[in-house]
């Protein structure tokens, strides 16, 4: 499930359905556990929305599995 305050951001700071889509796919994998790395988003359209979920302190980079640095909520670890 994803935090409510990263729902918000999204009502809030999407105007495009399509838009909202996409970046809510991204963000239900990464509620699932899935390995989301600043790569996968990096050359995306959703770029900016990932910046900005990081520096609200809402999204940060765990390192994962070796050396992989995967995205998570940090609403998920406490």
């Amino acid at each position: 499930m994803l935090p409510k305050e990263v729902l918000d951001y999204v009502e809030r700071h999407t105007r495009s359905p399509a838009v909202r889509e996409q970046l809510l796919a991204v963000l239900s994998r990464i509620a699932s556990g899935d390995c989301v790395t600043w790569a996968d988003v990096r050359g995306t359209s959703l770029k900016q929305h990932f910046q900005t979920l990081r520096r609200m302190g809402l999204l940060v980079a765990v390192i994962r599995s070796g050396r992989r640095a995967c995205l998570e909520f940090a609403t998920h670890r406490s």
